[in-house]
């Protein structure tokens, strides 16, 4: 045992290395490779995209932004940071959804960027740094194929682990300093993030009384600017959109489990045991001497990320999406755990830092999936196409309930997202008919719209305008049941073309 323990297996391990780097490499290519071919697709890839893009439309043309929900216009309950660069974007590149797809596609590969140089700042070796990397850009479909969607979640977490990183590189104030602009700046991209300034105070309280003392100082500083400054501008609004109607959102009772299982255990069962040893092991270590600053930033990184996660898979509307911020903190840990391995044998000279390898490229393995699924085909663009001259040949105002932006696209105006509606509604507790906007009702019953369309026949939206308005066209026929849905998230397309009825 002890001469089997000896032998010299550099080659071996070379190999694995090898296949590990050149694993990261297929799966870091293959996403930008999809994220390119989707970039300038001009429609809908999830569902949420069009009012995204609408957010940004409204600063671009200038509109005010937190509004009281009306026939035109309801916002967003997201603050508003991703919108204001994306309406920079569009300024510069045109208005499209690429436009704002760039801005989540540079910011996935910042964040990959950045876990490489976490894990050389830790030490890592060529390939623990660039396989921790590699299993998040591998998470790609696992985690809904979202990380080059027109959504905010992509930019709040390079400014997340932009955060982290200064926390882990020291603990002087200049680091405190750059980390507090850093999580407030996600923070006005993504409340949610609330809990990882949080967090992230209790580390530097932990690592210097003077360091804390900036951080506190730079967050309070941003929070109460940027508050103040959102809330005369929205005339109080802001906190409304922002705080008031999320909390009413209602959770899933049974995600406080099954976030644990299915999302994260059962998608990812190698990186979870090395997560949990790892932190298992730096816990420890904290709890010997408090002040170690790197330990105590990676332990509050982790579980922020962890909580950032499980609260936003546990509402209500909480996509795998949610799940990202996990995903980053278990391919962080990943690598650490790589590199404690090829450090510390344990007294079973190379079979522990191999087996761990090893095991990492199976947790590749089973993150495998097809890319070009993911990838709108030359039949989804013509129906795009269509659809919106079909919207164009209307004559008068044409309202499309939960893709808003297909109507501009046809040079008509827009009105209230529905999605952005149904959450004001259920926060003022009656997802009825009778709780839409006022004016929203009338237009319908004065049949002010030319056209409505809808995704579905038996949707919320059906008896709402069945007493005044009757099916004309159905806008897909059956033996094009396989295009036109959007490629992420709950699959959906406009389908049915209702006008007024006749008195």
């Amino acid at each position: 045992m002890k001469k089997f323990l000896q032998r010299d297996i550099y080659r071996e391990r070379m190999l694995i290395n090898g296949i590990l780097i050149l694993m990261s490499a297929w799966y870091i290519g293959s996403c930008l490779w999809v994220s390119l071919q989707r970039a300038d697709y001009p429609y809908e890839l999830e569902w949420c995209e069009s009012p995204i893009i609408d957010q940004a439309l409204r600063i671009y043309d200038h509109e005010p932004y937190y509004v009281p929900p009306s026939l035109e216009w309801v916002t967003l309950i997201y603050t508003p940071l991703y919108f204001y660069l994306g309406a920079f974007s569009m300024k510069i590149l045109g208005v499209s959804f690429a436009a704002l797809r760039i801005i989540s596609i540079l910011s996935t590969i910042g964040i990959g960027v950045l876990i490489y140089k976490i894990l050389r700042s830790q030490g890592g070796d060529d390939t623990s740094s660039i396989s921790a990397p590699g299993l998040f850009f591998a998470a790609y479909s696992a985690t809904g194929a979202w990380y080059d969607l027109a959504r905010v979640d992509m930019l709040a977490l390079l400014l997340a682990v932009l955060a982290a990183l200064f926390m882990i590189r020291g603990d002087k104030p200049k680091n405190a300093v750059l980390s507090a602009l850093c999580i407030t700046l996600a923070f006005f991209t993504k409340q949610s993030f609330l809990i990882l300034i949080i967090l992230f105070a209790v580390h530097w309280f932990l690592a210097g009384r003077k360091s804390f003392l900036y951080y506190f100082i730079i967050v309070g500083t941003n929070l109460a600017a940027g508050f103040l400054f959102l809330h005369f501008q929205s005339q109080g609004l802001f906190w409304y959109y922002t705080f008031t109607a999320p909390a009413k959102h209602d959770l899933f009772s049974d995600r406080w489990l099954t976030f644990w299982t299915k999302d994260i255990i059962l998608k990812y069962p190698v990186m979870s045991v090395l997560t949990v040893y790892i932190l298992y092991f730096t816990v420890r270590k904290l709890w010997m001497n408090f002040f170690d600053y790197r330990r105590s930033a990676l332990v509050f990184i982790v579980i922020g990320f962890f909580l950032t996660a499980w609260m936003g898979r546990l509402k209500v509307g909480g996509y795998d999406n949610t799940v990202i911020p996990a995903v980053i903190a278990l391919a962080l840990l990943s690598g650490i755990a790589m590199n404690h391995f090829r450090l510390h044998s344990y007294g079973l000279a190379w079979i522990l830092p191999v087996t761990v390898k090893i095991f990492v490229l199976l947790q590749f393995i089973l993150m495998a999936y097809k890319p070009w699924p993911n990838i709108p085909n030359g039949a989804d663009k013509a129906a795009g196409k269509r659809i919106i001259e079909t919207i164009e040949n209307i004559d008068g105002a044409v309202y499309i309930p939960n893709h808003g932006y297909y109507a501009r696209m046809a040079g008509k105006e827009t009105y209230t997202y529905w999605m952005a509606a149904h959450d004001i509604m259920h926060a003022e507790g009656s997802i009825q008919a009778e709780s839409l906007p006022v004016d929203l009702k009338r237009a319908v019953e004065n049949k002010f719209f030319s056209a409505v369309i809808i995704d579905e026949p038996l949707d919320f939206w059906e008896p709402v305008i069945s007493p005044y308005y009757e099916l004309e066209e159905t806008l897909f026929s059956q033996e094009e049941d396989r295009i036109f849905w959007q490629k992420t998230g709950m699959p959906t397309r406009p389908q049915y073309l209702f006008v007024p009825k006749i008195d």
